[in-house]
Order: structure tokens, then C-alpha cells, then sequence
């Protein structure tokens, strides 16, 4: 006998048009988050202190990387997607990585660069 079970909606589908405005603002924090990272790579290079900053800095590209991920689809990020797909990201993108799924390590990621760095 057949057993009713509720359809669980995919982490990788489209979201819902009710929440493409916070997508839109998640991707401008995105772009924030990236302009930082520069910004604190530049500083630490001109006051000497890149080899302090440099775990600092991964955690940084490693949020924007997933960042990136997560907005695979949005206009504006999908030619950072297919460059990083194509070269050093190339197993993630292969393993069907992006998309929504990304969102809880996303924030997971930046809850622990929030706490301690």
C-alpha cells in the first residue's frame, strides 16, 4: 500500500517571487561582502600585515565563493559563476553545488566571521 508522503520542495529550485526583493538585497550584501574583502586585502598589503590577515582574508573569499554559489542564477553574478565553474571551483559546480542549497553554509560561514574575526 502506498504511503502519502508531502512533497519537499527542492533547495536548488527557483525561489518564490515573494522573495526574489531579498534575494536582490542578499546579492547587494554579496557584492559588499567582496568590496570589503578587497579593501581589507589592500590594507593589509600596505601596513604590512598580509601574513596576520591571511585567515581572514580565506574566510572572506570562502563566504564570497559561496555567495556566488548560492546566486548562480541572478544576472549580474552568473559570469562569476560560469568563471569560477570553469576554473578552480570546477568539482563543486560538477557535484551540482549553488543555488539555494547554499544558503545555510552561507550564513553559517558568516555567523562564524561574524563571531570571530
Amino acid at each position: 500500500r502506498a504511503v502519502w508522503r508531502p512533497r519537499r520542495a527542492s533547495a536548488s529550485e527557483v525561489p518564490p517571487p515573494e522573495a526574489l526583493a531579498l534575494m536582490a538585497k542578499l546579492k547587494w550584501s554579496v557584492v559588499a561582502l567582496m568590496a570589503c574583502g578587497a579593501a581589507r586585502l589592500v590594507l593589509s598589503l600596505t601596513a604590512g600585515a598580509f601574513g596576520s590577515e591571511l585567515m581572514g582574508l580565506l574566510n572572506l573569499l570562502n563566504c564570497a565563493f559561496m555567495g556566488i554559489f548560492m546566486l548562480k542564477d541572478d544576472p549580474h553574478m552568473m559570469k562569476m559563476y560560469g568563471f569560477l565553474s570553469r576554473t578552480i571551483l570546477q568539482t563543486c559546480a560538477a557535484q551540482g553545488m549553488g543555488g539555494l542549497k547554499c544558503l545555510y553554509p552561507f550564513i553559517a560561514c558568516n555567523v562564524i566571521n561574524l563571531l570571530f574575526d
